[in-house]
Parts: structure tokens; sequence; C-alpha cells
């Protein structure tokens, strides 16, 4: 794209998309609904609302796969606490470097006024980031790959004066923008835009034959649907989602149950089902069954209720958590592993149904060693706080090997269960053992959740082989990072949480650059992993291994 400012100094925002939803920030109140008052006029569709001095207010939920409601001058729109869901459809941004990141992808030789600004600081505007240009210059972009063919394509860019309120002309009235476009025999087509412009490109059949580039880039974090299959979102504050929102993931939030980890399984299920009816399409859920009284008559049909009613209000998969070869005892005093006859009934329920398991079964190896031999400074912080799992103080419980195999056993047991092991399925300390697992067991998958560090780990000494098994695996691993929050962390902590290790894993697994990790000494290289294999990894993975679920 080329675009020429040819009369007065303005700021612009341009972008290339295809069904491409503009963001609005906002702040969610629950709100009950209330009836529509005389003079009110009730909006139950999709469309456009635009008389002037008049109060419309929503009556129902509206969904739209692509814009939904067109509000004109001096209206007020009441959503009377329903929601309004836009761009649900199978759309996509085409990044073209625009000025959020820098200039990246910029030509500014012709352009000696340009300069970088924040929005905030000129105008209310779309964008934290803005080019602010004089009469005569000139920017270009580089050229942006359109992967589909006939399909539609839009060009769209934002024009607005520093002060245009003080100015006699609108600044876009003497603004041109030059869209050039190759077709099918590589000749350029240009098409001029002005403000009230907005380009429809059909794609040619035959650029569908041209080559996508074969890697993502940082470019393109915010534009990439993602899925972080393993969170922990115990509160019923919005900040959690509204961030993954805005990093353009969803979540799987898990419970679990523990009694030196509160809180209780039931509250985080209360906390779970709360998020479930705000952000029906952002967030799911895991439940979990209890072992609290599993010594006691009627153990098995307490679990069992207690898992059908979590599937009637929406869980999708349950963890089985490693308090179960850690700290269960039977009455003889006896440890309690995975693959004890007792639990064959409730794993024969959930496999029966096809349930998805998540199970955290055992602890990292760097569990069963002395704090200053662990590898991963997390591990080292982590059993500091909990001596009750630091096996290596503990030598009257089974050995990591022993515990692997209880759950290497249940498996065998249960050749049906559809088995995603947390963290790596405890083998996050060579890829080697987790292959040989995965090569074994068909049904089974891994999520990474807290064990990334361990994969930056092994890659700091082996790069191709980690880099080598994840393609080789790109169809049994998940991406996910148990990440946590609680009421009494504030809402910029959150954010900066969040954002920072989503932001900084996607580094790791799109580049090549050199990195360093506060979990370890030294410094690795990202894996650069193919865009096929990372929307698996991101994405369709979680979608195929946690699908909705009818229960029996």
């Amino acid at each position: 794209m080329t675009l020429r400012q040819l009369a007065m100094p303005v700021k612009l925002y341009c972008l290339i998309f295809y069904g491409w939803v503009l963001p609005c920030p906002a702040e969610y109140h629950a709100v009950a609904h209330r009836m529509i008052t005389q003079g009110e006029v009730a909006v139950t569709t999709a469309g456009n609302y635009a008389k002037a001095g008049t109060t419309y207010v929503l009556a129902n939920d509206i969904t739209s796969t692509s814009s939904t409601i067109f509000l004109g001058k001096n209206v007020t729109l009441d959503l009377n606490g329903y929601t309004v869901k836009y761009g649900d459809g199978n759309y996509g941004h085409i990044s073209n470097s625009g000025f959020e990141e820098g200039l990246n992808g910029w030509d500014l030789s012709k352009a000696p006024g340009a300069k970088l600004v924040n929005t905030a600081d000129v105008h209310v505007f779309l964008g934290r980031k803005s080019m602010s240009l004089e009469a005569g210059d000139v920017i270009t972009s580089s050229y942006v790959a359109l992967p589909l063919a006939n399909r539609s394509y839009f060009a769209m860019c934002g024009i607005t004066g520093r002060f245009y309120h003080d100015m006699k002309v609108y600044p876009a009235d003497e603004m041109k923008v030059s869209v050039y476009v190759e077709d099918e025999r590589g000749n350029e087509k240009k098409v001029e835009l002005d403000r009230n412009t907005v380009l429809n490109i059909i794609v040619p059949s035959k650029l569908n034959q041209r080559s996508v580039a074969p890697f993502y880039s940082m470019d393109d974090y915010y534009t990439v649907k993602k899925f972080d299959s393993h969170v922990h979102v115990n509160t019923d504050a919005p900040g959690f989602i509204e961030q993954a929102a805005e990093d353009n993931f969803r979540l799987l939030t898990i419970n679990w149950d523990d009694v030196n980890d509160p809180p209780p399984m039931e509250v985080q299920q209360d906390f779970a089902l709360k998020q479930l009816k705000v952000f029906p399409g952002r967030i799911a859920y895991a439940t979990t069954f209890s072992i609290r009284k599993f010594n006691d008559p009627g153990w098995y049909e307490q679990t069992i209720a207690y898992l059908k009613n979590s599937f009637l209000q929406g869980a999708i998969a349950v963890k089985i958590y490693k308090v179960i070869g850690l700290s269960l005892k039977d009455l003889s005093g006896k440890l309690v592993m995975i693959d004890d006859a007792r639990f064959d009934p409730v794993i024969d329920f959930i496999e029966k149904n096809n349930i998805p398991v998540v199970g955290h079964l055992a602890e990292p190896k760097n569990c069963w060693l002395p704090l200053e031999k662990m590898t991963i400074k997390g591990d080292k912080s982590y059993f500091s706080e909990h001596p009750e799992y630091h096996m290596y103080l503990h030598p009257e419980f089974p050995s990591y090997e022993q515990q692997i195999a209880a759950r290497d056993h249940m498996l065998e047991k249960h050749p049906n269960l559809k088995f995603v092991g947390a963290h790596l399925g405890s083998l996050e300390w060579n890829v080697d053992e987790l292959a040989k697992r995965l090569d074994k067991f068909p049904n089974m998958a891994v999520d990474m959740a807290a064990r990334i560090s361990h994969l930056e780990y092994q890659a700091k000494m082996d790069r191709k082989k980690v880099r080598d098994f994840c393609i080789k695996y790109q169809d049994r691993l998940l991406y996910a990072t148990d990440l946590q929050v609680n009421g009494n962390e504030s809402a910029p902590a959150i954010k900066k949480k969040l954002h920072g290790t989503w932001y900084n894993d996607w580094k790791f697994f799109t580049t090549d650059d050199m990195m360093r990790s506060a979990q370890f000494e030294g410094a690795f290289k990202g894996l650069q992993l193919p865009r096929e294999v990372i929307d698996k990894i991101y994405r369709t993975n979680a979608e195929k291994w946690f699908p909705q679920r009818k229960v029996n």
C-alpha cells in the first residue's frame, strides 16, 4: 500500500482486513434486564439505529457474523443487561505493519516531516500510536500477502487532523490513499481512496498460488486466534477474561480439590459458572472430583452425582489431581495411586462418556531433587513454599518412576480414555521420554502449563531436538500456561502478568530470536515453528481435545 498526504498535517491509522472488527474498550457491570418504557425502541436484531433523539433498548442478546449495530448521531443505546456479539464468523486480520508496533515495514524516505506520536497526546482516535505527517509527505508500506483467493478484502484508512476543529477544511478532504494490488499476471492495479471510501478488493484466483509466509511473527500476535487450555480463574471479576479477549485468547479454567490449596472445588466451580454466563464464547471450564471422603461409604455415588451435575452445567472436561499419589491414603494408611482398582468405576464412567481428562499426576522430576539441584527457579520457589509436595523431603513416598508407572498403568487399563497430561505429562524434563508415552498411548496429549520454561531449558541445550519434537507431535501438544488470578490482585497487575506471559511465549514458539528466561541462566533461541504447527498447538488441538459433550 502507498499512502499520500497532499495538503495538510494529518495523522493516520491504516489497515487491511477481511471481516475486521474495531475494538471498543469498555468496562463490564452486571445489569438486570428491565421493561422497555413508552417512547423507547426495542432492539432485537442487528441493524441500523439512527433516529436522532431516540433511546434504543436491547430486548435480547444479538449476534452477527459481521458488524452488529450501527448508531447515528444523538442516540442512546441501553444494553439492558444483554450481550452484543459481533464478528462471530470465520474472519481474520491481515497484518500490514500498522503503527502500534512501530515503523517496521514502512518507508519514510519521502516523508521528512513524518513522526510517530502517541494518539492520546494529540487527538481522541482509534489506537495507541499514529503517524503524524506534514504537507507533501509520502509514506509507503511493504506489500501484504492476501492468502485466500476469490474472497473480499477491505482496505481502510482512518485520517484526522491534529486539531481539526480549528481548521476550515477537514484534512482528509485533501488526502489521498493509494492502494496497489498485483493481479495474477503480476501487474499493478492502483486505486485511490478518500475519507469516504472503503476499498473492496476481490483477490484473483491465481493469487492463491502465491506462497504465504511459512512462519508467524510478533506482528501476528494479536490477530491469530489462540487458546490457553489450562488456567485458574478463581474470581468473578472480569479482568482475566477481558485481557484474554484483548490478546485474542479463549480459556479453559480448571478446577481442582486439595485441602492444602484452597478454595474448595465447589467455590471454584461457582466462579467458573459465573464467568461462563458472562463470557460464554470466551471461557470454558473443567470440573474435578474430591477424594476428601474417599474412604467413606457412598463416595463413588457422590462423585458420579457431582460430575453429572457439573457436565449438565457446562463443564467440558474433568481434572484428576496430584493428591492421588501424593497425599491420599486408605484406612490402613497406605498411599493410594491412580491405578488403584477403587478408581476404576469413576474412570469407566468418564471413559464411557468420552469425557476428556486433564491429568495432573506426579510432579516435575525436580520435585525429587534437593532445592539446589533443581533446574528451574520456579520449581525451587514452589517446593520451598509447599514442602508437603517436595518429595525429596519424603523418602517414604513413592519415587518419581513409581508415580509415572502408576499413571501409565491407569492408561493401559483404560485405552479409550481421552487423556491430556497436564504440565507436559510430568515428563517435562526430557522430550525423548515424553515422546515414548505419546507413541505408546494414542489417546494421550499433553498441555504445556507451567512447563514451557522446561522446553526453553532443553532448547538451550539442543534446540533442534525440541523443535523436531514439537513438529513431530504437533497434533498432541496444547498451549497452556497455568496462569492464576484471585480477588486479591489489582487489574493493572493482572493485565501485566497475563499479557507478558502470553506475549513472551508467542515469541519463543514463532520466532528464532535469541531469548533469556528468568527461570534459568543462559540464552536460548526461539523455535520458530511453522504456521500450521502454531495453529494446532495454539488453537485447533484444544478444540479437538475439548469438544462439547453430552453425558449419559
